[in-house]
């Protein structure tokens, strides 16, 4: 019984590893575009 309840827990913390790594991974994303968008408009300012 526990060691179901066990492998339970760590599919589940699998899974929101999973996720955590994906929101994190979309965040860079979206950072990396900022920035880039960012030193765009720089360059054609000036």
């Amino acid at each position: 019984m526990l060691t179901l309840a066990a492998q339970d827990l760590c599919t589940e913390h699998q899974s929101y590893l999973n996720w955590a790594s994906l929101q994190l991974a979309e965040t860079g994303l979206a950072l990396v575009e900022a920035c880039i968008d960012g030193l765009q408009a720089d360059a054609s300012t000036q």
